[in-house]
């Protein structure tokens, strides 16, 4: 590897560093703020020939990122809401039964020994 080629790839981690910072303060989840920050990458790096004035790049950056961000809470299938904000609720999931009136005794039987199950499965992965 050359001394520039090793300059350009410091200034990239360096780069992807600084995206992932921007967009990790932006987004709740680190797994999603990692996959926007390479999808920053990746666009900058198709679009590069596009950028017309190099003194504006970080701005240009920091818009694609903005950009990548908005596009996560777009989708409808990921969208997570972060509590304290209000939530339409009026149409019910459809896999979700709506069970009028105190659950039977069995039901609660049920439910208790699948929680404790849970909390046994949780214990041991933390443990561990």
């Amino acid at each position: 590897m050359t001394g520039s080629s090793a300059a350009l790839t410091v200034t990239r981690e360096e780069l992807h560093d600084r995206v992932l910072t921007f967009v990790r303060r932006r987004v709740p989840s680190l797994d999603d703020a990692e996959d926007i920050a390479q999808e920053v990458m990746l666009r900058i790096h198709r679009h590069s020939a596009d950028l017309e004035h190099a003194d504006r790049m970080t701005a240009w950056v920091y818009r694609i990122a903005a950009n990548a961000i908005t596009d996560l809470y777009r989708r409808p299938a990921r969208r997570e809401v972060p509590s304290g904000y209000a939530v339409d609720v009026s149409e019910p999931h459809p896999d979700v039964v709506l069970i009028a009136g105190e659950p039977s005794a069995a039901t609660r039987r049920a439910l208790v020994k699948e929680l404790e199950a849970f909390v046994a499965r949780q214990s041991s992965i933390i443990s561990a």
